[in-house]
């Protein structure tokens, strides 16, 4: 994770907390692709709630996939608001 130390009053400051998103969501979606070709698969299976968390990790999966495969299965995706998605 880059997290930006400098400032502050010491390692737990709000700046701290600071981090390049767009860095961040690269290096994720960059590890999902490489654990799906390191383990031969081509598709992802996730257990979601609906809440923000569920939200944040469909949408990486979703990036982490090229777009003529990013079709999602179940009702509970159904819920989920925000996401470009194909229903099938």
């Amino acid at each position: 994770m880059n997290i930006r130390t400098t400032g502050g009053t010491g390692p737990f400051s709000a700046e701290t907390l600071t981090i390049d998103h767009a860095a961040e969501t690269d290096r994720i979606v960059s590890g999902l692709r490489g654990q799906l070709r390191s383990m031969k698969k081509r598709g992802l299976v996730l257990g979601l709630s609906g809440g923000i968390d569920s939200t944040a990790i469909a949408a990486l999966a979703i990036a982490s996939r090229p777009v003529d495969s990013q079709t999602c299965h179940g009702n509970a995706i159904r819920r989920q608001s925000g996401l470009s998605m194909r229903m099938t």
